[in-house]
């Protein structure tokens, strides 16, 4: 990369915060709170989902009747616990090296594109204080891509510019590295070497050092 480029990087908020752990433990304590409970099958059923579909999922689950009224306050509870969890710098799903790595970008010149699954995981990255330094995009993730599903790659070319070369994708699933790689993006596992046969470059992790890496 010369002097004065600007590498689009592009990571998904999932890979660098545990939100499926956010989205479980949100809709167990929503649940609990209204006398209902969601199995682990359940619980995967609402990743990703906007809170008010994943909320009238968990209430037909459960036969658990609301007015409207009731159940748009009871998804701004959803939505808040899910942003407050993730925003809590002593709790479990909160990284100093991930908060690091996204400040980083900005000063190590990339152009860093965060993709979420939806509003709420994009007012999550709005609390975080990460909006000023990244380009946010929301995407479906409800079904990875594979050899025939490519849709959400199409989309980023589409609402971005330049060429795909222009692109890193940084990810921790080999199949949507390898549906990248068919467009031509240049992409970098994240993880064990074992995992990736396709990646232009291999790193153990999201952290600023890595940035240096991606440099070179």
């Amino acid at each position: 990369m010369t002097k004065g480029d600007k590498k689009r990087l592009i990571v998904r908020l999932g890979n660098i915060i545990d939100t499926s752990a956010l989205y479980d433990l949100s809709w167990q304590r929503i649940a609990q709170s209204i006398g209902g409970h969601v199995t682990e099958d359940q619980q995967r059923k609402l990743r990703g989902v906007e809170m008010d579909e994943a909320l009238d999922k968990m209430l037909l689950w459960n036969s658990i009747g609301l007015n409207p009224n009731h159940k748009e306050i009871l998804a701004g509870k959803a939505q808040a616990l899910f942003i407050r969890l993730g925003c809590d710098e002593e709790g479990p799903f909160y990284s100093n090296s991930v908060s690091n790595f996204v400040r980083s970008a900005k000063s190590e010149g990339f152009a860093l594109a965060i993709l979420s699954a939806n509003e709420t995981e994009s007012l999550l990255i709005s609390e975080l204080g990460w909006s000023e330094m990244v380009q946010v995009w929301i995407q479906d993730f409800s079904n990875p891509p594979n050899e025939e599903d490519h849709g959400w790659l199409e989309q980023l070319l589409k609402e971005g510019s330049g060429s795909p070369s222009d692109w890193v994708l940084m990810d921790r699933n080999p199949e949507i590295l390898a549906a990248a790689s068919t467009y031509g993006f240049k992409t970098v596992g994240v993880g064990a070497s074992s995992d990736f046969d396709i990646a232009d470059q291999i790193l153990p992790d999201y952290h600023a050092k890595a940035l240096a890496e991606l440099k070179k």
